[in-house]
C-alpha cells in the first residue's frame, strides 16, 4: 500500500551506528548539509518517527553518524557530486548504470562538456515572478515536482525562532476547501483557540513576572484549549491533502526546512500533474493553519528527542551560539521559549511576509512538455500575487572569483569589514573570538569523545565554496582520501569527516572537520598516547596535522583527478532520478541565480588546479580562524 510522508529538516538524530570511512553526518539542532547534506525527520500522521542524515552506518554502540534517510531528497552539487556524494545519493550502493556517451566518458576520464539535459531545459516565469524550471525526459508516465521556497530559519526574527519549520509543518493542513467538513463552522473555532491561546500565554508571562493569583486561571485556560481543540478536530479532515496525492498515485510527499530554504516535493504519475498543481497552488494561495496547537506539541517532542535527549544535542547547540555571530547560530527548530509564545497571528504574519510567488522555484522533471506546465502553471498560479507587500527576497548570483567581487582573495583576516565575506555579509566570527577571549567550547556528551574544528569560511556559493568543496573530497571523499586513509582505517582515529556547508551554504559559516579517537581498537595509537589517547585532543591533533600537510604540501595531481572524474561521474548517475534532477535545477536556480550553475559548477572543478587549492587551504585551514569544540565523555 502507498504511504505519504513528510520530513521536515531541523535536525538529524544519533543513530544506533558507529561511523564507518564517510562523510560526517551531525545531528540535532542543525541542518547540516556540505553542498545539502539532508538531515530530516519523517512524521507521518502517527507522529514522530526518527529521522536520518546522510552516511553510511555499521552495527555497533552509538557514537555519531546517524543512519541514511532515503527520503531525504538529493539536491545541489554536494549530494550529487564527490565520492562521498556517490555513496550519499544511493549510487555506490549497486552498480552505476551508464546510459549514454557521457557516463562512459566520465568513468574514463574523458572529458565530455555536455551533461545530456541542458539543451532540454525549459525555463519561464509567470508576471507575478513565480519561475518554472521544466526538464522533459520520455523514459517513463511519471513526473517529479519540486518546490523552492527561497525562507528558511536564517530569515527569522529574534524571538521567533522555529517559525520557518513550523509553517513548512503547516502547509500540509489544507485550505478552506481541503482538510475540513465544515469551514463555515470551524473557522470560528480556530479564532477561539487563538484567543484562548494569548489569553494564556499572557497569563502565564505575568505569572513569570513576579504577579500572583493566577494559576487557577491557567489551569482554566488549558482546559479550554483542550476543548476547543477537540471541537475542532471533529470538523477536520486529517492528512488530506496527502491523501488526495496518495489516492491519484502520488509517492515521497515530502518537506525539508533548513536555515537556507524550504522545499516541499512529490512524485506522481504524469497524467495527475493537473491535479498536483491545483493543490499545490491552492495549499499556498489559501493556507488555512489548523491543528497549530497540536502540531507545536508533535514539534515540541521532536525537540525532546533530538536536542534533549539525544547524545550529542545539546552540546551541538551550544557550539553554535558560541561560535557563531550570525542567524546560522540559531537551531532550525528554534528555542524553545520562542517557540512556546508562537500562535496563529505569528504564523500568519511570517507567511505575509516571505510566502509570495516571487520567492517560489518549481522544477517539473518527467513526462511532461513545457507548454503543458506553462499553461497549467498559467491557469492556476498565474492570478496570485502574493500578500499585499511581501518581502521578494534575493537569490544568488553566477559563480565569482571572490566572495566581494572582482577584488582582492577572500580572507578571514582582512580588514575589509563586510565585503570580505561577501556583498550585504557581516562578519560570522563573534566579538569574544576577534578578541581572543573565546576561541574554544568544552563540555561533557554521551557521544564523546570527539572534536570539532570550525574554520570559518565565505559563502559556498562563490568560487572558493567550490574549492573547499573539491578539498573536502581530497580529505574525506572515500576510502582513499586522506583522513580516511591515513587516520580511520590505520586505526588512529574512528572515524573522521569534512563538512564544509556548516550549518548552512548561502551565508558565511563554517568548514568543519570534525574527528572521534579510537578509542581502544588501536593498541599502537593507545600506548603512543597514554593516559589520555582517547581524548578529544588527541583526535584534534591528528586531524590539524592532515590539514597542515594539505596546506603546505597542496593537492597531489592523482588526488585532484580522482575528485574530478568521481564529480562527474556522480552527477551523471544521480541524474537518472528525476527527483533529484528537479531538486538540483530550483536549488542552483535560486543559490546561483540560475539552474546552469548545475554544470557550471561542475565545469569549474574541472578547470581547478593544485595551486588554487592550496591557497584556499592555507587560507582557511590556519589556528587564528578555528573555533574548537571538545566533546568529552559524559
Amino acid at each position: 500500500m502507498l504511504t505519504i510522508e513528510r520530513a521536515a529538516t531541523h535536525a538529524s538524530s544519533i543513530g544506533d551506528a558507529r561511523a564507518q570511512p564517510s562523510r560526517l553526518q551531525l545531528q540535532n539542532s542543525w541542518p547540516v548539509r556540505s553542498r545539502s547534506i539532508q538531515c530530516s525527520s519523517s512524521r507521518g500522521e502517527g507522529g514522530a518517527t526518527a529521522g536520518a542524515g546522510r552516511g553510511t552506518a555499521g552495527p555497533g554502540p552509538s557514537r555519531s553518524a546517524p543512519a541514511v534517510d532515503a527520503k531525504a531528497p538529493v539536491t545541489t552539487r554536494r549530494s550529487l557530486l564527490g565520492s562521498a556524494a556517490v555513496a550519499a545519493a544511493g549510487i555506490a550502493a549497486s552498480p552505476l548504470v551508464l546510459t549514454s556517451p557521457s557516463s562512459a566518458a566520465a568513468v574514463a576520464g574523458r572529458h565530455d562538456p555536455a551533461l545530456g539535459f541542458e539543451t532540454r531545459v525549459e525555463e519561464f516565469t509567470l508576471p507575478n515572478g513565480l519561475h518554472f524550471i521544466v526538464l522533459p525526459r520520455r523514459t517513463a508516465p511519471v513526473v517529479a515536482c519540486h518546490t523552492y521556497a527561497n525562507v528558511g530559519a536564517w530569515n527569522e526574527a529574534e524571538g521567533v525562532t522555529g517559525m520557518a519549520h513550523l509553517l513548512e509543518h503547516m502547509a500540509f493542513k489544507g485550505t478552506p476547501r481541503i482538510g475540513t467538513l465544515d469551514f463555515a463552522r470551524e473557522a470560528p473555532l480556530l479564532d477561539a483557540l487563538d484567543e484562548a491561546f494569548y489569553e494564556l500565554r499572557d497569563v502565564q508571562a505575568s505569572i513569570s513576572a513576579g504577579a500572583g493569583g493566577g494559576k487557577t486561571r491557567v489551569s482554566t485556560l488549558r482546559s479550554r484549549l483542550r476543548a476547543l481543540q477537540d471541537q475542532a478536530a471533529a470538523l477536520t479532515v486529517p492528512n488530506a491533502f496527502g491523501a488526495a496525492l496518495q489516492q491519484a498515485g502520488g509517492v515521497g510527499l515530502n518537506a525539508t526546512t533548513s536555515h537556507d530554504e524550504t522545499r516541499y516535493f512529490c512524485s506522481l504519475p504524469s497524467n495527475k500533474l493537473e491535479l498536483w498543481m491545483a493543490l499545490e497552488a491552492e495549499r499556498f494561495r489559501a493556507p488555512v493553519f489548523r491543528e497549530l496547537y497540536s502540531e507545536k506539541a508533535v514539534i515540541e517532542e521532536e525537540r525532546r528527542l533530538r536536542v534533549d535527549n539525544a547524545p550529542m544535542g545539546r552540546f551541538q547547540q551550544e557550539f553554535a551560539l558560541r561560535s557563531l555571530a550570525n542567524p546560522y547560530r540559531r537551531p532550525v527548530i528554534g528555542f524553545e521559549e520562542d517557540f512556546d509564545a508562537i500562535g496563529r497571528r505569528e504564523v500568519q504574519a511570517f507567511f505575509d511576509r516571505f510566502y509570495g510567488p516571487a520567492n517560489l522555484t518549481i522544477a517539473v522533471v518527467g513526462d511532461v512538455s513545457s507548454q503543458q506546465v506553462h499553461r497549467l502553471a498559467e491557469k492556476y498560479w498565474g492570478g496570485w500575487q502574493g500578500p499585499p507587500g511581501y518581502t521578494v527576497l534575493p537569490r544568488g548570483s553566477p559563480f565569482a572569483q571572490q566572495p566581494g567581487g572582482a577584488g582582492g582573495a577572500w580572507t578571514a583576516a582582512g580588514g575589509q569589514g563586510g565585503a570580505a565575506w561577501g556583498p550585504g555579509e557581516a562578519d560570522p566570527r563573534p566579538r569574544a573570538f576577534l578578541a581572543g577571549e573565546e576561541t574554544s567550547y568544552r563540555a561533557a556528551a554521551r557521544a564523546g569523545p570527539s572534536v570539532f574544528l570550525g574554520y570559518y569560511r565565505p559563502p559556498m556559493t562563490c568560487r572558493e565554496g567550490v574549492v573547499l568543496e573539491v578539498l573536502s573530497d581530497v580529505l574525506s571523499g572515500g576510502r582513499t582520501s586522506r583522513l580516511v586513509s591515513e587516520l580511520v582505517l590505520s586505526g588512529r582515529l574512528l572515524s573522521a569527516a569534512v563538512v564544509t556547508g556548516y550549518p548552512g551554504e548561502a551565508h558565511p559559516g563554517m568548514a568543519l572537520v570534525y574527528g572521534i579517537p579510537n578509542q581502544g581498537d588501536s593498541p599502537e595509537v593507545a600506548e603512543q598516547f597514554l593516559p589520555h589517547w582517547d581524548s578529544p585532543e588527541v583526535a584534534e591533533q591528528f586531524l590539524t596535522q592532515q590539514l597542515a600537510l594539505l596546506a603546505q604540501g597542496g593537492v597531489g595531481e592523482a588526488e585532484l583527478v580522482r575528485v574530478q572524474r568521481a564529480s562527474r561521474a556522480g552527477l551523471l548517475g544521480a541524474a537518472q532520478s528525476n527527483g533529484a534532477m528537479a531538486s538540483a535545477l530550483a536549488s542552483y536556480h535560486v543559490q546561483t541565480g540560475s539552474w546552469r550553475g548545475l554544470s557550471e559548477e561542475l565545469e569549474l572543478v574541472t578547470q581547478l588546479r593544485a595551486p588554487e587549492l592550496q591557497d584556499v587551504a592555507q587560507r582557511v585551514f590556519r589556528a587564528d580562524n578555528r573555533f574548537t569544540g571538545y566533546v568529552l565523555k559524559g
